[in-house]
């Protein structure tokens, strides 16, 4: 249906600012509740009664089951409607969104108020029709209605914030309180842009009044009327606000209550007084402040009307008058008069002798809530003092403030001296398992380096003693690369080993020798160039081991938890701004009571300068470290480089406008088990001042199903949460795109990927959530919301892919040439973890007999499986388009190598990355070694004049390294990894190399765009991790690396795109020296070997 929302509290959006008004366990009157989103939450959550008035009966009839009662019927039809509520009274009547579409809203509203309890509220929320967006709409001659937003197709009234206060006021109801949501032009579904306007227009529109009020949210209460006169002193009622007078004999007695009119003339009132408790009378005025109060009788009769007491007698001392403090008392030689600043003023007249006295207590009084102009100068000079008095207040209180925070600052830094005294004593006591533990890791590094030396002497001795080396004069030359090679590795292994042993982090070593390792192997044919590879990565795995130390394979599980007893905590803290807060927030983490933390705060290139000058007061302090990004990327970017920073196996969030309680990890950690992965807690708001403004709790909340709980945009797994480091391998990073929301996105995706046992719920208020008006949370309420709505359809689309349950059928593709074994285990794992309706396309591209045998008796009878026998090897290319002649037509194809096994939950991810944009043409995945060294994460090129190279993401970095999985547009995807949807490109020309740049070059020419999902993991068995297979599958190598068909892709791609691929290994396995040859010498080869390639073929 149309008005279908979902209610985030989390966020300060218009249905959240209104919720947070409602008491739990009032009555409430809901107009126009739609479907019943904030019904639901009233009754469920806040334990209301609520009455419902909706138009709409389908919606009605959803809405209905989480209301006492529901009316249909149009609210313009008061008299229906009015007459089912009966005499019913409402704490709080709620028009959210609903004003604008009524016919005679005034009527409605004033209407309503008899059903609204005398100390109740009404709730609105109203559109602004001022916001620029309108403005620029109608400068460019247009007024065109929307389906939802500012100009809803189904609104009838426009307001602006004076015909807001207008609507109310002639309705009898005063606001009490007043909220705004704010979205700027580009923001709103209008989408107006100050780009597209002239500089002085634009100036002016900016600098409008409420030029960015997206919604105007109002509590407001009734104006008070008193419907007859007092006596006969009484000239004019005022129709909105109503005064009264309460007399009481003494503070025990009986309490009389008469109705005063405001702004009207004199009154006189008598009580009659039976004798009292005490020796005072008591009076009790209450009206609306400011006011303007005279008295000019006050007197006590006897029964016999005879006079006892004058308190204005100037012989009667002026000690007998009191007054409250919001009562100041004005000069007046006759009258007593009074400018009244609170809403109950009180007048204590004493009188001894009443205690034994009977008679008439009388009264004369005028109350006003305009002051007459005739006191103005006293009302000034009064104001001035009281503001000069609050002055003075005010700085003494920020003087004891400075005091506070300075006593408070040096405790701070005494608990920090003793817990760094505390953490050196325990280093040293543990010194002793620490060196065993180095000394350990040594041993293990040196058994692999002999290993390793061992097989690259026995790769050399068998090059240097190939009967090829005597007899060609290629081979000679091959041979020196080899013994230059031979001094290069053991340089580059050394260059490896050592700072591993020394210090498993320092990278900048190994990214050195391995340049020069990579220099030299990619010039060394095959079979000896795998050799040299696997050596490298198995030596590159190990120092991966080192540093990251997994608890398990990553085939089976990814987990880097710290099994020891207090495990390191990072705590990160982006910052962008906020220099009030910002020293408060990093003091309130470097001084938690848990002393294995790190701080690590990153600076997201803050314009104001403040901010690094805060951030230099703790750069010499061990906890800390401090980063800065070089340009301005956003909260959810600068998270993910605070996670890729730290080193902590528990990472904890917090803002850097926000504030920890000193002992908010510990308590934390108290809670966390073996199994935990997030652990969240309740939160404490505050203002701009640190004061407390209210608390969200999950105490009462179910939470025993995470997932299901936090779908259609509800969330309180938030402030504040830790999170155990290896779940971002599972599920991903924060997606930047989703920046105010990525929150959201994270609890769905880890609630999808771990059981709920894997959710910790903290039952204390450890965190302070600050909210402020320079919140980008609080400017981008309705954008949130939109995010939001995405976020969650995504997480119900993963739900439904794991349920198997998709619009497409999916096409897998597989090559087999040889690895037969692999094969099985593929689709193994394909069946394993898909649960959609899919088929499997395996093209059985000429091996041996062996091979073809296999896979009759192990594939060929598995349910969903299609094989394709070829007597001859096609290649890759070749034998992939003949694969997709047997694939279903516009289904999505997932192309696999044969020797990849795929990891749960890869699919969920792939898919839902393929279904966030049309324009999406493909989706490669993120690829490991089982050394746990990645091969890619998808590709991008470097293009320089006429020349191309293709390069790979992330390769060769460790599969632990969180900043690799980052999403982003890629420039190709190898094809051996990667999703297509519905349409995969044939390509003519690519026996064995590049068909993935040619296959992505169409795609990007049609307009589709390339991407990565780096949350879909695949471990690819690589030929050169395994020696045994290496040695049977020359015919594989042989094929894959032929010198002449690789260099004909190369000709192949500069015919069809007229750039040159820069690859030194094929070229120098061809004995082409690229480095002397022009462009156009190129050029010419490549003519040379198409035109003979087509006299082949002819």
């Amino acid at each position: 249906m149309k008005y279908k929302y979902n209610i985030d509290m989390s966020s300060d959006n218009s249905l959240s600012l209104i919720l947070r008004q409602v008491k739990p366990g009032s009555r409430v009157l809901e107009f126009g509740p739609a479907l019943g989103y904030m019904t639901q939450y009233l009754k469920e959550e806040l334990g209301c009664v609520v009455y419902c008035v909706e138009i709409d009966a389908d919606a009605a009839s959803i809405a209905s089951q989480f209301c006492d009662k529901m009316i249909v019927a149009d609210l313009d039809e008061l008299e229906y409607w009015g007459s089912q509520l009966g005499e019913r009274q409402f704490d709080f009547l709620i028009f959210a969104d609903v004003l604008e579409h009524l016919r005679d809203p005034w009527n409605v509203l004033t209407y309503s108020k008899k059903f609204l309890d005398e100390e109740g509220k009404v709730l609105t929320s109203i559109p602004n029709i001022g916001h620029n967006a309108v403005i620029m709409k109608l400068l460019l001659g247009e007024f065109d209605y929307t389906n939802l937003g500012l100009l809803d197709n189904t609104h009838i009234r426009f307001f602006t914030r004076k015909s807001v206060h207008s609507l109310m006021e002639r309705a009898g109801l005063e606001i009490v309180d007043s909220y705004e949501s704010v979205l700027k032009p580009e923001e709103t579904e209008l989408r107006q842009r100050y780009s597209d306007f002239p500089n002085s227009l634009q100036k002016y529109l900016q600098r409008k009044s409420d030029s960015d009020v997206y919604q105007f949210i109002n509590v407001s209460r009734k104006k008070t009327v008193n419907s007859t006169e007092v006596n006969n002193y009484v000239n004019e009622v005022n129709l909105y606000h109503q005064a009264s007078l309460k007399f009481t004999p003494d503070f025990q007695g009986e309490t009389e209550v008469v109705s005063l009119p405001s702004n009207g003339g004199y009154t006189e009132l008598s009580f009659k007084v039976v004798g009292s408790g005490t020796e005072q009378l008591n009076i009790l005025i209450d009206c609306i402040a400011p006011a303007f109060l005279e008295i000019t009788k006050l007197e006590f009769l006897d029964e016999n009307n005879n006079l006892i007491l004058n308190w204005f007698n100037p012989a009667i001392t002026e000690s007998l008058l009191r007054y409250s403090e919001g009562a100041i008392k004005l000069p007046s030689m006759q009258t007593r008069r009074f400018l009244i600043l609170d809403e109950s003023t009180q007048i204590i007249c004493d009188f001894p002798e009443i205690k034994r006295t009977k008679g008439i207590f009388i009264i004369t009084l005028c109350l006003s809530e305009d002051v007459p102009t005739s006191i103005a100068g006293e009302v000034n000079g009064i104001s001035e003092l009281i503001a000069s008095q609050k002055n003075e207040i005010a700085s003494l209180i920020e003087t004891h403030q400075l005091k506070e925070q300075e006593l408070s600052e040096k405790d701070a830094r005494n608990r920090s001296l003793i817990d760094e005294l505390t953490g050196i004593q325990e280093v040293l006591l543990n010194e002793k398992d620490e060196l065993v533990e180095k000394m350990n890791r040594a041993e293990e590094v040196n058994k692999v380096l002999v290993e390793a030396n061992l097989e690259a002497n026995a790769l050399v001795n068998q090059l240097l003693n190939s009967t090829s080396w005597r007899f060609t004069k290629p081979l000679r030359v091959i041979n020196e690369y080899n013994k230059a090679l031979y001094r290069k590795s053991n340089s580059a292994l050394k260059s490896i080993i050592k700072p591993v042993i020394v210090k498993a982090e320092n990278s900048k070593t190994i990214r050195k020798a391995h340049g020069k390792f990579f220099n030299v192997m990619r010039r060394t044919p095959e079979p000896f160039r795998s050799q040299f590879k696997k050596t490298y990565y198995k030596l590159l795995s190990l120092k991966t081991k080192i540093k990251y130390k997994p608890e398990a394979n990553l085939v089976t599980e990814v987990n880097t938890s710290e099994k020891n007893e207090y495990p390191l905590v990072s705590i990160i803290i982006p910052v962008y701004n906020n220099v009030e807060y910002l020293a408060s927030c990093i003091d309130s983490a470097i001084n938690q009571t848990y002393r294995h933390i790190e701080v690590i705060i990153v600076d997201d290139c803050s314009p104001d300068p403040k901010v690094s000058t805060i951030l230099n007061t703790y750069k010499n302090n061990k906890k800390v470290r401090l980063f800065k990004n070089e340009h301005n990327q956003g909260i959810s970017k600068t998270q993910n480089i605070c996670m890729a920073k730290s080193e902590g196996s528990i990472i904890a969030f917090l803002d850097c406008d926000d504030i920890l309680e000193l002992n908010a990890i510990e308590k934390c950690l108290e809670y966390w088990g073996p199994g935990t992965k997030y652990s969240f807690t309740n939160r404490i708001h505050i203002n701009e001042d640190s004061e407390e403004i209210g608390r969200f709790s999950c105490d009462h909340l179910p939470k025993d199903n995470i997932f299901e709980d936090h779908l259609d945009v509800r969330m309180y797994a938030s402030h504040f949460k830790m999170i155990s480091r290896d779940v971002f391998l599972k599920v991903g990073v924060f997606n930047s795109e989703y920046d105010g929301a990525q929150d959201y996105d994270m609890v769905l995706r880890v609630a999808f990927h771990y059981p709920n046992s894997a959710f910790v719920h903290v039952p204390e208020f450890l965190y302070k959530h600050r909210i402020h008006t320079n919140q980008k949370s609080i400017k981008s309420n309705d954008k949130q919301k939109n995010m939001s709505i995405v976020i969650s359809d995504q997480a119900k689309l993963r739900r439904s892919i794991r349920d198997g349950v998709f619009h497409k059928l999916i096409s897998f593709i597989m090559i087999s040439f040889g690895k037969e074994d692999q094969t099985l285990q593929c689709i193994q794992s394909i069946k394993n973890t898909v649960k959609i309706p899919h088929e499997i396309i395996l093209f059985e591209n000429g091996s041996s007999e062996s091979c073809v045998s296999f896979i009759k008796d192990h594939i060929e009878g598995i349910p969903g499986v299609k094989v394709i026998y070829n007597s001859s090897n096609l290649g890759p290319a070749g034998g992939r388009k003949e694969a997709m002649k047997y694939a279903t037509p516009n289904s999505y194809y997932i192309s696999l190598d044969n020797d990849i096994e795929v990891t749960e939950g890869w699919l969920e991810e792939l898919l839902v990355r393929a279904e966030e944009s049309d324009d999406i043409g493909s989706v490669t995945c993120r690829v490991t070694f089982p050394s746990n060294v990645l091969q890619f994460t998808g590709g991008y090129e470097e293009i320089s004049g006429n020349r191309v190279q293709f390069k790979l993401y992330n390769i060769n970095k460790s599969v632990y390294d969180l900043s690799t999985l980052e999403r982003y547009d890629t420039d190709w995807n190898p094809v051996g990894a990667t999703l297509f949807k519905g349409w995969f490109p044939e390509v003519e020309g690519y026996p064995n190399v590049y068909e993935d740049s040619a296959i992505s070059y169409i795609l990007r020419k049609s307009g589709k765009r390339l991407v990565n999902s780096p949350n879909s993991l695949l471990i690819h068995h690589h030929i050169m991790f395994d020696e045994e297979r290496n040695k049977k599958e020359k015919e594989y190598i042989r094929f894959r690396y032929n010198p002449q068909l690789m260099l004909r892709s190369l000709a192949q791609f500069y015919f069809d795109y007229k750039l040159i691929i820069d690859d030194d290994y094929i070229y120098s396995s061809n004995n082409i020296d690229i480095s002397k040859l022009s462009d156009q010498e190129v050029i010419e080869t490549f003519e040379n070997i198409i035109n003979t390639r087509r006299t082949v073929i002819k």
